[in-house]
């Protein structure tokens, strides 16, 4: 065969092939992604300044982050609250004892422009829950 040159054997199935002759890279891509769609641009939200951290133990610890981070002058965008706010690590729960007033400072910031995302890891407690079944 010359080259360039394909060779393809098959013992059964079905083989789809696109080529994208460009001409230049660029042109390539273009060909290749109107094929396939165009990757999705995510918020510009998502893009910017993101707290988040384990262990702050208490809403009053969070608060804090949150607050010298403004008072630094620096643009957040998101705050995370991770699993220590939640009761007993039991997700779908809040903790309303160090993490007390937590659904009340979220809709706070909410208000002021800071999204707030919540982490839920997949930590279901058989143990807890056969024992007590309303949680």
């Amino acid at each position: 065969m010359p080259l360039p040159g394909l060779n393809l054997r098959s013992i059964g199935g079905v083989v789809d092939l696109y080529f994208f002759l460009g001409p230049t890279p660029t042109q390539a891509l273009q060909q290749y992604t109107a094929t396939i769609g165009r990757p999705a641009l995510p918020p510009y939200w998502a893009l910017g300044f993101q707290l988040c951290r384990y262990g702050y133990n208490t809403l009053d610890n969070l608060k804090a982050a949150v607050s010298r981070t403004r008072r630094h002058g620096v643009p957040q965008d998101v705050q995370y609250a991770d699993i220590d706010h939640m009761d007993r690590r039991l997700d779908f729960t809040v903790d309303h004892v160090n993490f007390a007033g937590l659904e009340d400072y979220v809709l706070e910031v909410k208000r002021e422009g800071l999204r707030f995302i919540i982490i839920l890891d997949p930590a279901i407690n058989a143990e807890v829950t056969a024992a007590n079944p309303t949680h």
